[in-house]
C-alpha cells in the first residue's frame, strides 16, 4: 500500500503574519541604529575639531601669534588652505616657511600627521576665509571652516546635530 502521509507546510496566512512581524521589528530597530551611527559621527567630528583647533593654537603660539595659513607669516596676504595644511603637517621655521625634510632652520611642528577628516562630510578639506562671515559659507567638498584672524575653526556642515545645535556653532 502507498504511503498516505500528508506533508505539512506553512500556509500563506502564516507566512504573511511572520513577514509582518519581521517588518514591525525592523521598523522599530532601524531608526535606533541610524541614530547611533549619527551619534558616533558627531562625536568623532567634535574630537577631530578639537584636535585641529589645538594644532592651530599651538602653531600660532610658536609663531609669534601668527596663525597658520599665511605665506611667510604675513597677515597682510590672503590666507590659503594649502598654506594651512602645509604649515600644520610639515616642519616650519619661525617665518612659517615649511619643508618636508629636516633642516636646522625648521624646528617647529609638524603639528598633525594630516588634517583630520570631518566624518559628517567625509573630507578633510578646509574652507579658509580672510575674515569671519556673519553666516557660514557651506561647501559640500570641504569639511572645515577656518578664519585665521580669529583662530576660528568650525564644522562646515549645514543643519543641526541631534541636540538641535547648528553644526557650524560647535
Amino acid at each position: 500500500m502507498g504511503d498516505c502521509r500528508m506533508k505539512r507546510a506553512f500556509t500563506l496566512v502564516e507566512l504573511i503574519i511572520v513577514v509582518s512581524i519581521l517588518g514591525i521589528i525592523a521598523a522599530i530597530a532601524l531608526p535606533k541604529f541610524q541614530t547611533h551611527t549619527l551619534e558616533a559621527k558627531e562625536a568623532a567630528a567634535k574630537d577631530n575639531l578639537r584636535i585641529l583647533r589645538q594644532a592651530v593654537k599651538l602653531y600660532a603660539a610658536q609663531h609669534n601669534d601668527v596663525p597658520p595659513g599665511y605665506l611667510g607669516n604675513s597677515t597682510t596676504t590672503q590666507p590659503k588652505s594649502a598654506y594651512l595644511v602645509a604649515q600644520l603637517t610639515m616642519k616650519t621655521n619661525i617665518r612659517g616657511e615649511y619643508e618636508n625634510a629636516d633642516s636646522a632652520d625648521c624646528i617647529y611642528g609638524p603639528y598633525l600627521p594630516e588634517i583630520p577628516e570631518n566624518p559628517l562630510t567625509g573630507t578633510s578639506e578646509v574652507w579658509t576665509a580672510k575674515m569671519d562671515y556673519p553666516a557660514p559659507l557651506y561647501s559640500p567638498e570641504r569639511g572645515w571652516f577656518y578664519c585665521p584672524p580669529l583662530l576660528l575653526v568650525r564644522n562646515n556642515v549645514p543643519g543641526k546635530d541631534l541636540d538641535g545645535v547648528d553644526y557650524f556653532q560647535w
